[in-house]
Formats: structure tokens, sequence, C-alpha cells
């Protein structure tokens, strides 16, 4: 029975790794103009941390009581979502660039 209700958010955290390696492949590989070098490489590794509490998450689960059929009770393993540590440089750099953007006229992001 645990196994059943584990199986739909795991396929969706796999999912969302799958999109974090993207993310990080496209930001590793995509090339930038000049003036846009240090805001490329703020953005880069913003998945790390997200990726390295999903690497303990197999210990976590060996640790629910599969093999126990007495079991009882609800079982919560966490996962905390932060801000990507180099956001502040991202923000700096932002701001540096004085980037605007708009869309069809309409300013929608001012640094």
């Amino acid at each position: 029975m645990i196994l059943l209700k584990l199986n739909v958010p795991l396929r969706s955290l796999i999912l969302v790794c799958e999109e974090m390696i993207n993310w990080e492949t496209d930001v590793c590989f995509v090339t930038v103009p000049k003036n846009l070098e240090r805001v490329k490489h703020a953005m880069e590794g913003w998945t790390f941390d997200f990726i390295a509490q999903i690497e303990g998450l197999p210990n976590k689960i060996a640790a629910l009581p599969f093999n126990n059929p007495n079991a009882t009770g609800t079982y919560s393993i966490n996962i905390i979502l932060q801000e990507p540590f180099k956001m502040m440089v991202f923000k700096k750099e932002l701001k540096a660039l004085k980037l605007k953007v708009t869309i069809f006229g309409k300013k929608v992001l001012s640094y």
C-alpha cells in the first residue's frame, strides 16, 4: 500500500528533477552577449541545493516500514525549496544592466 501511495509523487519528483537538469544544461551551454555573461554565471547552479536534497531521498524512503504489515500512521518526507544561493548576485547584475522588459509595448519588468 505504501508503494502505491509513493508512486505518483515520486513520478512527479522525477519529472521535476529532469527539468532541473535540463535547466542547468541550458544555462551551461547557452551563448549570451558579453554584457549578460555575469547574469548567466549567476544563474549557474541554481538547482544544486534541491538536487542535493533529492540525493538523500532513497535513504529516507528506505527507512519507511515497507515490511511491517502492522505499520500505521502518516510518514512525511520534506523537501525544502529555498532561494538559489546566487540569487542576490543575479539581482545585482540585473540592476547593473538597467534592464527593461516590455511585452507588446507594456513595461512588465524594470531593474
